[in-house]
């Protein structure tokens, strides 16, 4: 399975997806067969990736799911910390979601380093390290797809373009204007 193959499959899977900036009409249910979806892009992209052998890939699917799980459930405690709003507390309260937020990083390391012992379990440390560097790589395919799906003739709204960058002539970039 070939970089392009994947890159390809993902198109597809993007393709079939019909994104649309709402969400599905019946919530997060309907939502089911995309995930399935991805997640089996996922699994052959980090299997390929990770050279991993079927001995490897029994042992190592289980624990990557768990860690998985337990990175989801603190993702929506962080999600639940962000979506305070600042303005409305006390500078006794800005101090606590701050210490709250800290502690919710260390919890994240602390499950990174947990896993990390798991992996090495069941996988040789060489493709331990080389996940990080998988994951990050998957995720980069995805968002490099999805964008060539919304290019494909949909408008973007707004002025801005990737990085923030604006229309020639906004930032002043274009000819001078005449002089008084």
């Amino acid at each position: 399975m070939t970089m392009k193959y994947l890159s390809f499959m993902m198109l597809l899977f993007l393709g079939s997806l019909g994104l649309n900036a709402q969400p599905p009409a019946g919530g997060p249910k309907e939502d089911g067969p995309r995930k399935e979806r991805m997640e089996a892009l996922r699994i052959a992209y980090l299997t390929k990736e990770l050279d991993l052998s079927s001995d490897e890939a029994k042992k190592f699917w289980p624990v990557y799911e768990a860690f998985k799980e337990e990175k989801k459930a603190l993702r929506k405690e962080g999600k639940d910390l962000h979506q305070k709003d600042l303005a409305l507390m006390s500078d006794k309260e800005v101090e606590g979601a701050f210490e709250e937020r800290m502690k919710l990083k260390e919890k994240h390391i602390a499950l990174e380093r947990k896993y990390h012992k798991e992996f090495k379990k069941v996988l040789p440390l060489r493709k331990v390290l080389m996940l990080q560097k998988a994951e990050r790589s998957f995720k980069r395919e995805v968002l490099k797809a999805m964008k060539g799906h919304h290019r494909g003739g949909k408008h973007h709204g707004g002025k801005h373009h990737r990085g923030g960058k604006h229309h020639r002539g906004e930032r002043g970039d274009g000819p001078p204007p005449p002089r008084d």
